[in-house]
């Protein structure tokens, strides 16, 4: 069913081309009509058309009618097999007509043949039929006859819509013409106006055919060069690549577009080089280059700017690569790593080759949850510097493990010549040692405050202590002095009473006695006593 939905829409399609439905009566598909009805020996012979909803007759010999509709439509089943003639015999006793109402009613169809009318695509367009009102069968001869009248119908078809073909093609072939003089005088205007500088140049030497004030004023030159060979008027050209490009594009018939593109020219008198971006691009008639037309723009402040831009960039390399502290060019929202100084690269433990040309992301797809992308698109969002001390980042090495460092860092915006923000110059310091050593000092700063509190407790109990023992030497002084005083007043107690006394040191042996001592045993008070032997 698909193919046949997809084969009918075809078959309408090509009906549709020949024009005919609908058009008006003409003589030469009559005659056929006629013609097919002598033949046949039957009083109507139609030219139907099968359309989508109807059959419509282009020519109807014996019918007044012009049209049925397509489900009343004898021809609609003839067209099912496009190379078989179709006859019914009788369509009364005929399942598929029977009750068809042109059987039963006006015009009372009793027999019908009908040849479909087969295009040269294969396509069934209707049929060439003839029509009785009783019942009939075609003799081989009148069937030949009615196929070659079927063919004849269609080949006038082929010949109203080859008729019709050349009609549009002769049309269009105006309208052409038309337009093409058109635009040679739009073409003309549009030279003339253009704020775009033009130069039509023509043939192999390059004839100046027509030319605006604005290529005028490009080349320095006049109007009286139009008609003049281009070297004539203007002969620093000669073995210029512009020139000589020129010649190319004449002989291959191959546009080009250059730019940036050095040329010489002679201005006021001296001659100045001068950058231009150019198209020449081929004037083509009845298949063959005859000329070229020249557009132009110059562009000689923007290389002067760009050679500007260059060495600024190429300083900020030098700058960059030459710095002592970790530097790197990020560009665009991919984050891209343009460029990276030893030190930075020492600081992402990552090689040149390993970083350079590659999204910061995808090399440290760890930074991905950590602040940083999201703090560089936003300095290219916003334009805005961005400066943070003393952060922590995570960076893992080759085989995954994470190192943690701290860092000062600066993001700066680096803007193109209109002014927008497309690069980042990153400025990263790595403060993790500074960081370990300042913290290992605030421990032991820590500890040595506990230290010295523990200190000052002991200072305090050594205080009391000491207080203890000052108090207690007095003591001792007091007890010494009332100890000495009553040595003194035994001295004078027993000096008075006449008595002998002796002390002896038993660690040194040594003996002390007084004058009465002494003389009981017959020494004098300067003599010394021995020590006795007991003692020793």
């Amino acid at each position: 069913m698909s193919n046949y939905r997809a084969n009918e829409q075809q078959r309408l399609a090509a009906l549709q081309a020949y024009q005919i439905l609908d058009t008006t009566a003409e003589e030469d598909y009559d005659e056929l009509t006629e013609l097919a009805a002598a033949i046949c020996g039957t009083p109507i012979a139609l030219i139907s058309l099968v359309d989508k909803e109807r059959q419509w007759f282009k020519s109807h010999k014996g019918l007044d009618v012009k049209e049925t509709t397509r489900s009343q439509s004898f021809c609609a089943h003839a067209i099912l097999e496009p190379s078989t003639l179709m006859q019914v015999e009788d369509a009364q006793l005929d399942e598929r007509f029977k009750n068809n109402p042109l059987v039963t009613g006006n015009p009372n169809i009793v027999f019908y043949a009908g040849m479909p009318l087969v295009d040269a695509d294969g396509y069934a367009l209707g049929s060439l039929c003839v029509i009785d009102s009783k019942p009939h069968q075609l003799n081989e001869a009148q069937q030949q006859a009615l196929k070659t009248l079927s063919k004849q119908v269609v080949n006038k078809f082929m010949l109203r819509k080859k008729l019709l073909d050349l009609a549009a093609a002769n049309e269009e072939n105006i309208r052409l013409n038309q337009q093409s003089i058109e635009r040679e005088n739009h073409l003309e205007r549009i030279i003339e106006q253009s704020p775009a500088a033009i130069v039509v140049l023509r043939g192999e030497d390059m004839i100046v055919d027509a030319i605006n004030p604005a290529m005028l004023s490009l080349i320095d030159q006049q109007p009286d060069i139009q008609g003049k060979k281009l070297l004539t008027a203007m002969p620093e050209l000669k073995n210029q690549p512009a020139y000589e490009l020129l010649q190319e594009v004449f002989k291959t018939g191959k546009a080009l577009h250059r730019y940036e593109t050095p040329v010489s020219l002679d201005r006021n008198g001296k001659i100045a080089t001068a950058y231009f971006d150019f198209s020449y691009t081929p004037l083509i008639e009845n298949g063959e280059v005859t000329g070229i037309i020249d557009m132009a723009v110059e562009v000689t402040e923007q290389v002067a700017a760009k050679k500007v831009i260059e060495e600024n960039a190429n300083h900020l390399y030098q700058m960059v690569m030459s710095a002592p502290m970790g530097m790197c060019i990020i560009r665009g929202y991919d984050l891209v790593i343009e460029v990276a100084n030893e030190p930075m690269l020492k600081i992402w433990t990552r090689t040149a080759n390993q970083v350079l040309g590659k999204c910061l992301t995808d090399v440290f797809p760890e930074v991905i949850d950590q602040p940083f992308p999201e703090m560089l698109l936003n300095v290219l969002r916003t334009g805005e510097a961005l400066s943070i001390p003393e952060l922590t980042a995570d960076i893992a090495e080759l085989d995954g493990t994470i190192n943690r460092i701290y860092i000062d860092f600066t993001y700066k915006p680096l803007r193109n010549a209109q002014g927008e923000p497309e690069a980042i110059i990153a400025t990263v310091i790595d403060i993790t040692e500074a960081v370990k050593s300042r913290r290992l000092l605030e421990e032991s700063k820590e500890e040595l405050q506990s230290a010295n509190a523990e200190l000052g407790s002991v200072n305090e109990e050594y205080m009391a202590l000491n207080e203890e023992l000052i108090a207690t030497n007095e003591q001792l002084m007091k007890a010494e002095e009332s100890l000495i005083d009553l040595n003194e007043r035994i001295s004078i107690a027993i000096d008075a009473g006449g008595l002998g006394y002796t002390e002896v040191d038993l660690a040194t042996g040594k003996m002390r006695c007084n004058d009465t001592f002494k003389s009981f045993y017959g020494r004098k008070p300067h003599e010394e006593l021995p020590t006795p032997k007991c003692l020793n």
